[in-house]
């Protein structure tokens, strides 16, 4: 039975169409990153003086750099006291304004988010991921139940608006809300932006779209842009405009043909295959109409106008395991990622070039991991990168309980930026492991529900991981959630060699192998379409082969 992935390779595999599209999608993705990053430099916080009542008169009173100066701007030197940058009080009298260096504006400076306020950073921090979090559940609803192409773009307009909206904050009150709305368009667009472009490919190509380095580009954009406008507002504004880029990509991008296909759109489906043959210089094949016909045929036969729940993800023993580890599994990985992300201005170094570094060398890794998906297992390569994150937080205690004080700052900034590289290939791996596992009528859900787990590692992440105040709690933290997960994953389906599946019809209770998928003669109420491959046979070479419920 010809699959909708051979007719993708019949009408030019990853071919012009599919670089269009990976560009096009990739933006998206690329202003995620930069809209995400934004607090990394937002809630960046300089030297300031504390501004408090003079002794001398109702002039108030700076303390900076030893000095104190009555009236704040006259220029008039007092006495002479110790140094007191950064602090909250002087002599037992708390500061009632401040003074912050240098020309950046970020939004700790706007509303002097400092001493009693210091909290609100990580707070906002939170908030936004908080609505990443809740972007992740209703993208990934949506983007089942009305399309791939209504959701992403959907996300992507409400992102414009709101950064234009936020750049205009009048408080941080103000600003809070704004960041968990852009939270909520980022965490739609997250759930949609791999799936969408990954149902357009051939098998052996599934791996390209969350190997595509448009997030580490995006991150070096942010660092580059905050280092040159240094202006919280004016980097909204920034952000705003590259959504409106990628928004003119819903003038070309179709609709799923997948996903149209299991509407009983067929016409639409057909049209939408019909585009890809076009601008890849090819003929659709008429077997196309047999393939997106049966794909809705056993739609129709298996659950006839269900629509999928997040419920549906959790029926049956496999399907429940296969959610719950992969969503373990994101959860540390971006507790990990964001925890250091976030981090950044704790490390020894400038701000900017810090944010810079770590990204761009992460760009070897994305061609390492690519490299080694064409002939490693998804399930080996994570281990193996997990294992990897592991120790090198361990190191990083290490450092902290015995490096002196002059290396041991920088000591664990290079390794917290290595860990912080190795952890961006193993997210790329799971991001094509986890988009595969799932069929196309729950494939978003799927994508969402476990993108939700991994936000919300990414709300608490900011709160646990502090490596300012609590840094051997937050290395050994990560050490011990990497090892739980190197367990977990062993226990997870391999699905590189496999074709992805459209419908829950086929095989019952099955799980996947190296090999293809080996029956259970226990029924469940989840399955997929499937062809059994005899052992050491791959499933793309002639041989034997019997379809799933059927006789050899």
């Amino acid at each position: 039975m010809t699959t909708i992935e051979q007719v993708f390779d019949e009408i030019g595999g990853f071919g012009k169409f599919q670089t269009i599209i990976l560009l096009l999608q990739t933006s998206i993705k690329f202003l995620v990153a930069y809209s995400m990053m934004l607090m990394s430099y937002a809630g960046y916080v300089g030297k300031f003086e504390c501004v408090a009542p003079s002794e001398y008169g109702s002039a108030p009173t700076a303390y900076t750099n030893g000095s104190r100066l009555l009236g704040v701007g006259t220029g008039h030197a007092g006495n002479a006291s110790a140094p007191a940058l950064n602090v909250c009080s002087v002599n037992g009298t708390k500061c009632t304004d401040f003074m912050f260096h240098g020309s950046k504006r970020t939004v700790t400076s706007e509303w002097n988010l400092v001493c009693d306020l210091r909290w609100l950073k990580a707070t906002i921090i939170s908030i936004q991921m908080s609505g990443v979090v809740l972007g992740a559940i209703v993208g990934g609803l949506c983007g089942d139940h009305f399309g791939r192409k209504k959701t992403i773009y959907g996300a992507v307009l409400l992102h414009i608006i709101f950064n234009i909206i936020a750049a205009f904050s009048v408080s941080w009150q103000m600003f809070a809300v704004m960041r968990f709305f852009i939270g909520i368009t980022m965490g739609a667009a997250m759930v949609i932006v791999i799936p969408y472009p990954t149902e357009f490919l051939p098998t052996r190509w599934r791996h390209v779209i969350p190997l595509t380095p448009c997030w580490t580009l995006g991150v070096m954009l942010f660092a580059g842009t905050a280092a040159w406008l240094e202006d919280w507002s004016h980097l909204q504004l920034t952000s705003a405009a590259l959504a409106t880029l990628a928004f003119a990509g819903s003038l070309y991008m179709p609709e799923s043909p997948r996903w149209l296909a299991t509407q009983g759109r067929l016409e639409e489906s057909h049209d939408a295959l019909l585009q890809v043959a076009r601008a890849n210089g090819k003929c659709l094949p008429d077997l196309a109409k047999e393939v997106i016909k049966k794909i809705a045929d056993d739609k129709r036969e298996m659950d006839k106008d269900k629509k999928y729940t997040y419920l549906d993800l959790f029926k049956g023993r496999e399907n429940s395991k296969m959610t719950i580890i992969f969503s373990f599994q994101w959860f540390v990985l971006a507790f990990i990622y964001y925890g250091i992300s976030f981090a950044v201005t704790s490390f020894a170094g400038n701000l900017y070039l810090n944010i810079f570094i770590m990204n761009l060398i992460q760009l070897p890794i994305y061609f390492i991991t690519f490299y080694i998906l064409g002939r490693v297992s998804r399930r080996v390569t994570c281990v193996i990168f997990t294992a990897i994150i592991m120790c090198l937080n361990l190191v990083c205690v290490v450092l902290h309980l015995t490096a002196r004080d002059e290396v041991r700052s920088l000591g664990i900034s290079v390794v917290c930026t290595v860990t912080y590289l190795v952890t961006v290939g193993c997210w790329s791996v799971s991001q094509a492991w986890v988009v595969e596992s799932y069929p196309t009528v729950s494939r978003s859900l799927g994508s969402g529900f476990v993108s939700l787990t991994g936000r919300l590692g990414s709300v608490v992440s900011p709160l646990l991981i502090n490596l300012d105040e609590w840094p051997l709690f937050s290395f050994i933290l990560m050490a011990a959630l990497a090892l739980v997960c190197i367990v977990g994953v062993f226990f997870l389906p391999e699905t590189g060699k496999l074709d992805m599946k459209d419908t829950m019809k086929g095989h019952k209770n099955g799980h996947m192998t190296g090999q293809g998928i080996k029956a259970d003669p226990v029924s469940d109420d989840l399955g997929y379409d499937v062809i059994l491959t005899p052992p050491g046979l791959s499933p793309d070479e002639p041989g034997p082969k019997v379809l799933a419920g059927s006789k050899a």
